[in-house]
């Protein structure tokens, strides 16, 4: 629950409790006079985010709209971590300026905002899901634009509603590469790791694979749905991200339950005569390495 000084002291409490109670831990600062009871290093990065748009968003100037990455959490956006450190607001007739907490846009006359909806207490406003997919995916790097824009894929936008707004901006940065992102963007893609993946193919002259492709065994049993798949090559891919097991526990289960039913998936996979090649984060931050692992199982695959 987040709340403000003025919240706290109407429920009984006094200002040395509440400085109290945030030196003892109880109690996390998110912002002058708004506090929380979650904290904010136990929860991931979307969820840090949230907590500090609320935490803030009652103490911006009048007329503000949650915009950029801010809007993008809302909308189920994959944002980067780094995007998420301010709390992102577009304001008409404003300059770009970076604070500590908070980043100001200048708001498009073109843009869309959303009605005005609820942020815990507070009425709040927001970009849509159409402009905030342009604002990030015409600043962001490439790889993280088409992560985004194969999310906003995912929650439901129109590529082509897209790419016709961005077919009317006057030459300005950021226009190639949001033309490129969304062009490029495939809603098959479930992870930032998977379109990084693809994205990484494309700029090495790989073949395009199929995305999830399913899987049954001689009795027409469902075995599994792969990421990557190169029917020609008979070579399947997977993109291994830093998910912990723990998290994938049903009740009852052990992570030593998790990761045999993984290498089950895996031989029955190739039972099928498949090739299998895995790779995570650390295989795509060395582009080469990944080419070379690639090629390697395409070629092992044509055998």
């Amino acid at each position: 629950m987040i709340e403000t000084t003025e919240q706290l002291l109407a429920r009984g409490w006094s200002y040395a409790e509440i400085r109290q109670r945030v030196r003892d831990g109880a109690l996390h600062r998110l912002a002058r006079g708004s506090y929380s009871d979650q904290n904010p290093a136990r929860l991931n990065a979307d969820e840090r985010h949230l907590q500090l748009v609320t935490g803030l968003y009652a103490g911006l100037t009048e007329g503000s709209v949650l915009s950029h990455a801010s809007a993008g959490v809302l909308h189920g956006l994959w944002l980067p971590a780094e995007q998420l450190t301010r709390v992102h607001v577009a304001r008409p007739g404003a300059r770009d300026s970076q604070g500590r907490r908070v980043h100001i846009h200048p708001l498009p006359e073109c843009a869309v905002v959303d009605p005005v909806q609820r942020l815990g207490s507070e009425p709040a406003r927001m970009t849509d899901l159409c402009t905030t997919t342009l604002a990030l995916v015409s600043t962001l790097e490439l790889p993280a634009a088409v992560a985004v824009a194969d999310s906003a894929l995912r929650q439901g936008l129109d590529p082509q509603a897209a790419l016709d707004v961005v077919s009317g901006w006057k030459p300005r940065p950021g226009r190639r590469r949001a033309r490129l992102a969304l062009e490029f963007a495939d809603k098959l893609s479930e992870s930032a790791g998977e379109s990084r993946s693809r994205w990484l193919m494309h700029e090495l002259g790989l073949p395009a694979p199929v995305l999830q492709q399913e899987f049954a065994n001689d009795d027409g049993e469902w075995i599994a749905r792969a990421d990557f798949w190169w029917p020609e090559q008979g070579v399947i891919g997977e993109f291994d991200g830093k998910v912990k097991y723990g998290r994938l526990l049903k009740p009852g289960q052990r992570i030593e339950d998790i990761i045999e039913a993984e290498r089950e998936r895996e031989r029955a996979l190739q039972n099928l005569g498949h090739w299998v090649t895995r790779w995570t984060w650390r295989t795509l931050d060395a582009p080469s390495e990944f080419a070379k692992q690639l090629r390697r199982a395409l070629a092992r695959g044509r055998r």
